[in-house]
């Protein structure tokens, strides 16, 4: 795309940012410094364009693969959508010491063609290859490479991101000399729109079991930093490459792909011994299980490099010899440099001079050795002050650094200073672990060998929101919307609160804690309800055992029955098995057995009369059992 039609563009999508040159060219798209002013200010980003498709010949592929042109359209599609997918990622991680930082982007689609240029801006950058071919590459620069990465990946696992594209040409370097991973998948969902659809990319820094399509996990970004730093301390040389400087001929990068991804031991890197060695070949064994199996361990061995009174051989500051190494990460013979070597001419003999030359010849020696004294006087002078001024330094800004991070600027020889942690404190603008303050102000000057005291950021201070009441997702929002970390307990019955919101939190509304603790909650399991069970036909006391056991009150009444046994239950009020509050009250009838049978006799009796005899006529009742 020419600048002025791309100026065009990016006037309609960022108006007053502005093209200022282009940064580099990579298989993917190209990358502009574009600058914005405002009020006096300059502002300085890199601008990545993209284009999907990347041509017209991979659309004409696609449709010679068997899609018509809406089928291409919708595939074109999908690749933009999982990069723009991929800026999530990005955004989660924006504005970390050692990741690029994502500013925004933009999509825009051809309203003619099947088409979209993907306008990402981020900050300005100095490429890694481009930044070593412009400053000493030595053993101590490479280890602080492999630390700095060490803690992009930390980052990378804090949110389950594998990377999967670590290389020279994805690590940019910050103007304070930080390193920075970027690229969290943009070329390799480019991939996918290009050629026949099945292109694998290079595999130059690809682990053996994704190459294999193996499963795979977080380690293979420990892998390709491996490789990484293994290419930096073997004069830019790649496992199982010739020796440098010996030519590389057209298949030995093939024939190197083919031996590592069999699994052929690797040889330590040429620069590397010891410790160092130890660490590359672990990060880059072929087996993922035995290779460091998180960042973390692989940092905090490359640290104890640095710390180690024993080992600063390793990581001295010696310029290695090294292939050139082009921004497209290519190998190139080039043939070495040479000092140029002044050397004196000899003396072939004495020469005959007159008395007047020796005269003259005296008078040059006292001003000679007249000037020698005064030359001698101004170099001790000023040999006291240079020197003065070489035990002192100006202290750089080490706020919002980790302690290891400035541990690291503050121990090379440029500083010299020592770190102290004096003690740490709560902030709500710097990270848990980050400098708040230091004890010499940036800028001012210090003797070598100083102690500069810290203080480091213990994180910020979350107050604990209300949860009782709420429902669980609105209640594990609230708590991680304000940085702590929500927990639930078993869950419990109540009869005031409905199933799923919350009963009760282990800490009060308001409570202080620091960024990630946890919160625990006790979410309701409803109102707890009984079941009636089934005890028709069962003696009377049992019945009314299983009852009481289910959590429900007993009334007990009584009737004879013809056909249950007596003391046996002949029915109760609430259906078997129905679900119903605690302490209800079941009615259960016991069975008094058969109903006693009573008969009558009627005997006709005389009435009683004053005389004592019964008249005739009278009935007389008796019972007869």
């Amino acid at each position: 795309m020419q600048e002025d039609k791309l100026q065009e563009r990016l006037n309609s999508v960022w108006n007053g940012w502005v093209i200022d040159g282009v940064l580099g060219e990579g298989s993917y798209g190209k990358v502009y410094r574009i600058k914005r002013e405002e009020f006096g200010h300059v502002y300085e980003s890199a601008l990545k364009v993209i284009s999907v498709p990347q041509s017209k010949t991979e659309i004409r592929s696609a449709i010679a693969e068997g899609m018509d042109e809406e089928s291409a359209k919708t595939y074109f599609y999908s690749v933009v959508k999982e990069i723009v997918e991929e800026f999530t990622f990005m955004s989660k991680l924006r504005g970390n010491t050692n990741i690029v930082s994502y500013e925004d982007h933009s999509v825009v689609s051809d309203k003619e063609e099947i088409g979209w240029d993907i306008y990402i801006r981020m900050e300005l950058l100095t490429p890694l290859p481009e930044y070593f071919n412009n400053n000493p590459l030595s053993i101590r620069s490479i280890v602080k490479l492999g630390i700095d990465m060490c803690q992009a990946l930390e980052l990378c696992r804090r949110y389950n991101i594998i990377h999967r594209d670590v290389k020279p040409e994805n690590i940019f370097v910050s103007d304070i000399g930080n390193y920075k991973l970027g690229d969290f998948g943009i070329a390799r969902q480019l991939e996918k729109s290009s050629g026949n659809m099945s292109k694998k990319g290079t595999i130059n820094y690809m682990a053996p079991e994704v190459y294999k399509g193996e499963k795979y996990d977080a380690t293979v970004d420990i892998y390709s930093l491996g490789l990484v730093l293994y290419r930096f301390l073997n004069n830019n040389r790649m496992p199982f490459l010739p020796p440098y400087p010996q030519p590389l001929l057209y298949n030995d990068k093939e024939k190197a792909n083919i031996m590592r991804m069999a699994g052929n031991e690797i040889a330590p890197p040429c620069n590397a011994n010891g410790k160092l060695a130890a660490i590359i070949l672990k990060a880059c064994a072929f087996d993922a299980k035995d290779r460091y199996q998180n960042a973390e361990e692989m940092k905090r061995d490359l640290l104890s490099i640095l710390n180690d009174d024993r080992t600063n051989d390793s990581v001295e500051e010696k310029q290695l010899k090294s292939e050139p190494i082009e921004k497209n990460g290519s190998l190139e013979k080039t043939d070495n440099p040479t000092e140029e070597v002044v050397s004196a001419p000899k003396n072939k003999g004495a020469i005959k001079v007159s008395n007047t030359q020796q005269g003259k010849s005296n008078s040059k020696k006292v001003f000679v050795i007249f000037l020698t004294i005064i030359v001698l006087a101004l170099t001790g002078f000023f040999g006291v002050k240079m020197y003065k001024s070489s035990q002192e330094c100006k202290v750089p800004k080490v706020i919002d650094m980790t302690v290891d991070e400035a541990t690291y600027l503050l121990s090379t020889d440029k500083y010299k200073i020592t770190v102290i942690s004096s003690k740490e404190e709560y902030s709500d603008e710097i990270p848990k672990g980050h400098i708040i303050s230091q004890s010499i102000n940036d800028g001012e000057t210090a003797k070598k060998g100083t102690q500069l005291s810290v203080v480091v950021s213990k994180g910020r201070l979350c107050k604990v929101p209300q949860l009782v009441g709420l429902e669980r997702e609105n209640a594990q929002k609230a708590v991680e919307g304000v940085g702590l970390q929500y927990k639930e307990n078993e869950e419990a019955f109540s009869d005031t609160v409905p199933e799923g919101d919350v009963i009760s939190q282990d800490y009060a509304e308001g409570a202080e804690l620091e960024e990630g603790s946890i919160v625990t909650v006790t979410v309701s399991k409803g109102k707890e309800m009984a079941v009636v069970p089934n005890v028709e036909g069962l003696a009377a006391e049992e019945a009314e055992k299983k009852i009481k056991a289910a959590g429900l009150l007993v009334e007990l009444s009584e009737e004879y029955s013809d056909t249950v046994e007596e003391g046996k239950i002949i029915r109760q009020d609430l259906e078997a098995n129905s679900s119903v509050d605690l302490e209800t009250v079941v009615k259960i009838v016991k069975s008094n057995g058969k109903q006693p049978v009573t008969n009558y006799n009627t005997t006709s009796k005389s009435s009683g009369n004053s005389s004592g005899k019964k008249k005739s006529g009278d009935i007389i009742w008796e019972e007869v059992d």
